[in-house]
């Protein structure tokens, strides 16, 4: 009854269609909805994608998808969708991405996957998403990110990896992406953050226009000592802010960041 009743609206252009209690989406179900802008399924019971089930949508800008028990996205989950600018999958189920799922949304600038299921990340994940500004991770469980696994991230701004468990990040994890504004790395397991970690980014080379990098590592048992030295020079020269709070320190508990003696 409740899909019956949008057959055959070819002008709609939004359509929600919160808590409802679904668990399936029929294969057909959005065949004729061609001018819809902005699609919302929150808050269901949705645990899959059914293959090609968006391919009518050619119009549309906005999914949101929140909380539904989604597990994984398959490589042809959001085939049609080439005007996507704003992906929401954030409290589903999520623990894989299949290579190549977003290949069909080229123009997708947002994608928010805020507490999922996911262990770690890889390149080829992200395939297809030259003009994504903003990814959101937090509070799934990466632990490590590798070389290269933002490779597709040219134009990225902001990105957000708090709460994630990291232990570690390899060096060349951020390239290349030249013009990060804001890399969120609070409330994880950091003991080190090194120069090389960060050192393409334009904020801290001078190049191009993007001003100071906005960085949050509060909450993480920082080992402060002289390798940590190019973070307060970068700091100092205003190439760094630290959004929110400043970093902490495992090995100097009671003094603040800016008064610790790094021996530089």
């Amino acid at each position: 009854m409740l899909f019956s009743a949008i057959v055959g609206l070819v002008k709609l252009e939004s359509l929600h269609l919160y808590q409802n209690r679904m668990r399936e989406l029929p294969a057909d179900v959005f065949q004729d909805l061609r001018a819809l802008v902005t699609l919302g399924l929150s808050n269901n019971r949705i645990e899959d994608i059914p293959s090609n089930v968006f391919s009518s949508l050619g119009n549309l800008e906005y999914l949101i998808f929140r909380s539904n028990y989604l597990t994984e996205i398959k490589e042809d989950s959001f085939v049609g969708l080439g005007s996507l600018k704003y992906l929401f999958l954030d409290t589903n189920r999520i623990s894989s991405i299949a290579p190549g799922s977003f290949r069909h949304t080229p123009n997708l600038e947002w994608v928010i996957l805020i507490n999922n299921k996911l262990t770690e990340i890889q390149a080829d994940m992200w395939e297809g998403l030259g003009s994504l500004k903003y990814i959101n991770l937090w509070a799934n469980r990466l632990t490590e990110i590798k070389c290269n696994t933002f490779s597709h991230f040219e134009n990225m701004e902001i990105l957000g990896l708090e709460g994630t468990a990291l232990v570690t990040i390899e060096a060349g994890a951020f390239n290349p992406m030249k013009k990060l504004k804001e890399l969120r790395l609070g409330y994880n397991k950091l003991e080190e953050l090194e120069e090389d970690l960060m050192n393409e980014l334009d904020a801290l080379t001078g190049n191009g226009d993007s001003g100071a990098l906005f960085l949050d590592v509060s909450d993480n048992p920082l080992h402060c000592d002289e390798r940590m030295c190019w973070l307060q020079e970068a700091q100092a020269q205003g190439k760094i802010t630290f959004k929110d709070e400043n970093p902490d320190c495992a090995n100097f508990p009671d003094t603040e960041w800016n008064d610790v003696d790094l021996g530089c």
